[in-house]
């Protein structure tokens, strides 16, 4: 069968694509973060849930570009139990990352990899990077569509959450 990164393999090296052929539809690399105020996530803690993570830096124009059209999806599905939205800073300085969470407010739940555990499990080099996670806990699309690419990212979320 053939594995689908996305609606198109947009902007991955040959290494991103070993990478998201070897996680699709495997369970998605697990994670302990904490956010601003020091609280610690689990990735397992969103089982059962559809999940997207939002890759991103404070240092990088287009993911913050990218986080402020992110809050236009966020305010639709909100109040959807079944989606968790988890943004994680990722290549950057806590001060930075947390500086740049003040002054945007990106959505969801923001969490900051600071022992590069993200870091090396999703990204190898480009960022910003989206990436679903299905229900059952697995990867579902590795190089999902950016939230600026018009309906894309809405209607794989929306096909994850009818599973």
């Amino acid at each position: 069968k053939t594995k689908r990164l996305a609606v198109a393999e947009r902007d991955m090296t040959p290494k991103e694509t070993l990478k998201a052929n070897a996680l699709i539809d495997k369970p998605a690399p697990p994670f302990t973060l904490k956010n601003r105020s020091d609280k610690t996530y689990k990735l397992e803690d969103f089982k059962g849930k559809v999940v997207l993570l939002d890759l991103w830096s404070s240092w990088c124009d287009l993911c913050r570009i990218e986080n402020t059209e992110l809050r236009k999806l966020y305010r639709k599905y909100n109040n959807n139990k079944n989606i968790s939205f988890i943004g994680i800073g990722v290549m950057d300085a806590f001060d930075d990352w947390e500086n740049a969470v003040k002054k945007d407010r990106p959505p969801g739940i923001q969490l900051f990899d600071k022992d590069k555990v993200v870091y090396g499990s999703y990204i190898d080099e480009h960022i910003p990077r989206f990436v679903v996670i299905d229900k059952k806990g697995n990867v579902a699309n590795f190089n999902a569509p950016k939230p600026s690419s018009g309906d894309d990212l809405e209607n794989l979320i929306k096909s994850e959450i009818k599973k």
